[in-house]
């Protein structure tokens, strides 16, 4: 019979976690606070006008899965991309 015991990180990991998750989110928030000036632009354009008048129309349902296939698809490849610019291969 298989015992149902769950794996639990060793304590010396727990802080080490913890810190590179913290880095995580700064320097996710240090790359958000860069890209203002082009939200910024972004918004200034009519495209995005037209853009923003076809999402406002859409229900619910459909506004939650535009924005979550992308963040489900992207999000895992922040590790990566950390990793790729870690080992110097930009």
């Amino acid at each position: 019979m298989k015992s149902s015991r769950r794996y639990k990180a060793p304590a010396i990991l727990k802080p080490v976690i913890a810190v590179f998750a913290l880095v995580y989110f700064l320097a996710d928030l240090v790359f958000a606070t860069a890209l203002q000036p082009f939200f910024r632009w972004f918004a200034s354009l009519r495209l995005y006008g037209k853009i923003k008048n076809w999402v406002q129309c859409l229900g619910p349902c459909m506004s939650l899965a535009l924005f979550l296939v992308p963040l489900i698809v992207l999000e895992p490849l922040k590790p990566a991309g950390v990793y790729l610019i870690a080992v110097g291969r930009f």
